[in-house]
């Protein structure tokens, strides 16, 4: 009985560890691959299919008149959408998507879940009022100074670094053809 026991206990342990995310990540993407046979189809419908809008900067890019069957995925404020059409018209890319609820819901429930075996809290509002509170005076706010560092070999430092012989540069530069003017 206490084997049976020490098992469970493992085989929860385990699950815990990474089993429920294997599952999450298993049905999100079946769930995947039903909403993509269900585009593939043309199992939806039309009104509720949501447009996004994204400019694009091509210096040529082509100028489309109907729009394009096309496979993709974005999620914006927490709802997975599905891409079902795509048509480029000079500066702009339309994208015609619809939403996946069933996907949004897979993912809600994966961090609920890992919230709720990691005793993470979901709310701010505790971290708000348990942060102390400190009064910053008015010149920390009002000036920031950078600054830099800067380092500077010095010329000697570089001569004897590539082993020059100091004269070996004074003699280049004394050669001259001509006499230079008097200054009076």
């Amino acid at each position: 009985m206490k084997k049976l026991f020490a098992i469970l206990l493992f085989a929860v342990y385990l699950f815990n560890l990474a089993g429920y995310s294997l599952l999450m990540n298993y049905f999100i993407s079946r769930t995947d691959k039903q909403m993509v046979q269900q585009l593939d189809e043309g199992a939806y419908s039309e009104a509720s299919l949501i447009q996004i809008k994204v400019p694009v900067y091509l210096p040529y890019s082509p100028n489309q008149t109907k729009y394009e069957r096309w496979d993709g995925e974005i999620e914006v404020n927490g709802i997975h959408y599905n891409y079902v059409k795509r048509k480029i018209s000079s500066d702009t890319l339309y994208l015609y998507c619809l939403p996946n609820n069933s996907k949004t819901e897979l993912y809600k429930a994966k961090n609920e879940y890992a919230g709720s075996i990691n005793d993470v809290t979901g709310s701010s509002s505790n971290k708000k009022e348990s942060a102390p509170s400190a009064k910053k005076g008015a010149f920390e706010n009002d000036y920031d100074c950078n600054t830099s560092e800067y380092n500077f070999l010095s010329t000697s430092v570089s001569l004897k670094q590539y082993a020059f012989p100091p004269y070996y540069l004074i003699t280049r530069c004394t050669g001259s053809p001509e006499q230079p003017p008097d200054f009076s």
